[in-house]
């Protein structure tokens, strides 16, 4: 569109300023997303150990084994450190908002951080829960299934995994280094 007028009083914000708005809804929705895979990803871990202490294998239930056991430790360390990863990108937002504590560019690096590694993580969380529930976990009966088509979703939603990792670079080295432009 050309020599579009709108009205001071329909104009949400300052002139020409659209831009970094929409940007900072952006940064909000993705540090939510942060923390909805991890909810996710709790969820998935707390069915899947009430699951491996009754499922049997060998007569044993298989919560038992090492195997399920490390992989369960594992995966419940990697979604805690994404959930405060996501905790401390939503504190920066609100400080930032508050009283200018951090730059717009710290907050977007800290959330671009939480998104680019949550729905991966929480990922492989559930794809691993879903494993031990074994068929029934891949069947659309299963809320583990459920779980993980959604989580796969974040990985696309309001900016892939690769545009997360480009603006975290973008961020470490300057806007001299972006890859694209």
């Amino acid at each position: 569109m050309k020599n579009v007028k709108v009205p001071a009083e329909n104009r949400l914000g300052e002139e020409n300023k659209g831009f970094y708005q929409a940007m900072e809804g952006f940064d909000y929705a993705r540090a939510m997303i942060s923390a909805i895979c991890c909810g996710a990803g709790m969820a998935a871990l707390e069915a899947g150990m009430d699951y491996i202490k009754q499922r049997k294998a060998f007569n044993e239930p298989i919560g038992r084994f090492e195997g399920v056991q490390f992989k369960l430790a594992e995966d419940y360390a990697r979604v805690d450190a994404v959930r405060l990863l996501a905790y401390r990108a939503l504190w920066m937002l609100d400080k930032e908002r508050q009283n200018k504590l951090f730059s717009r560019f710290e907050v977007t690096k800290a959330i671009a951080e939480a998104k680019m590694l949550a729905p991966v993580v929480v990922f492989e969380t559930i794809n691993d829960v879903l494993q031990w529930f074994g068929a029934f976990g891949y069947t659309l009966d299963c809320p583990i299934e459920m779980g993980l088509r959604g989580v796969r979703s974040y990985t696309l939603a309001e900016g892939s995994t690769e545009i997360m990792k480009m603006i975290v670079a973008r961020e470490l080295l300057g806007k001299d280094f972006v890859a694209s432009r």
